[in-house]
């Protein structure tokens, strides 16, 4: 952990620029120069923790339409829950609605990210799994939002601050599950020492984001799933905010993450006031156990 934020979020300078480092269409593969200022300039304006706070009426409604469709057709969960996804990142970067179901910009989108599913896991991205669920007592959670959002509303990014219970399934899940295992790797700029170890200019870098959610001397019992770690209850110091690295450290970090929590949350409380999330049973009545 040490290591990642010293060399990715405090030496920046020294390890800039991705390894495929002249993709002038993304972001995170743009090397290190105006270009990449320029774009993270632009994302940085659209993303900023304030200029995000324009977006939650608008993932609210996506949200609310992904219920009713999931309601439709609750064994498409994967499906609505992708196109769910792109309706957000459609709305918030083009102005686009999207209507139904195939839309050809969504379809575009989908594969886009499928070609980089190499830099990551296959089956890590956020559209593609809601680990929690297989966590989530439902009449904790339950009681948690009839008493404080009620049962004749629907709940909003407004009610986060009192709903510590679902926040540390959230945090927990993040923890547990990291959507990519690496960051994006990085390309050493010029030749560094590390506590004794050389680093030679122009190797490649990454920050091992999985080995930091297992690490005993941050989260204890790593591999176990406890929400709890994150309520203030548990012995020692509260453990780091999975969201400080879960979507990358220092100059390359996600420009979009916190747009990305938002949605989360807005799914995560939605689902809980609107539904009941059981276990699906086989052909005798037994319970299927999910298998992550």
């Amino acid at each position: 952990m040490k290591g990642s934020w010293s060399c990715l979020r405090n030496e920046g300078s020294v390890f800039p620029a991705p390894e495929k480092d002249d993709d002038p269409h993304l972001i995170a593969f743009t090397g290190h120069g105006k270009r990449w200022k320029a774009y993270r300039k632009y994302a940085n304006s659209g993303f900023s923790k304030t200029a995000v706070l324009k977006y939650h009426g608008g993932q609210t409604k996506d949200v609310h339409v992904f219920l009713q469709r999931l309601l439709n057709s609750p064994e498409d969960f994967a499906k609505q829950l992708n196109m769910l996804v792109g309706m957000i990142i459609m709305r918030i970067t083009y102005g686009y609605q999207v209507q139904e179901a195939g839309d050809p910009f969504v379809t575009i989108s989908d594969e886009a990210i499928a070609s980089m599913s190499t830099t990551g896991v296959a089956g890590r991205y956020l559209v593609d799994s809601y680990p929690f669920l297989r966590f989530l007592p439902g009449y904790l959670a339950r009681e948690e939002m009839d008493r404080v959002v009620g049962t004749d509303r629907l709940p909003t990014m407004s009610d986060r601050p009192k709903l510590p219970y679902l926040e540390c399934i959230l945090l927990e899940t993040m923890r547990w599950y990291p959507v990519t295992p690496l960051t994006v790797p990085h390309r050493v700029e010029r030749e560094d020492m590390y506590q004794g170890y050389r680093i030679p200019a122009n190797s490649t870098v990454f920050a091992n984001i999985y080995a930091i959610t297992r690490d005993e001397r941050i989260f204890p019992n790593p591999e176990a799933f406890i929400s709890e770690r994150f309520d203030g209850t548990q012995p020692g110091p509260t453990p780091l905010d999975p969201r400080e690295f879960v979507f990358g450290i220092g100059r390359r970090i996600c420009p979009g993450n916190t747009v990305a929590d938002a949605t989360i949350f807005l799914v995560m409380a939605n689902l809980v006031a609107t539904m009941d999330i059981t276990k699906a049973k086989d052909e005798n009545g037994h319970e299927i156990e999910p298998k992550l």
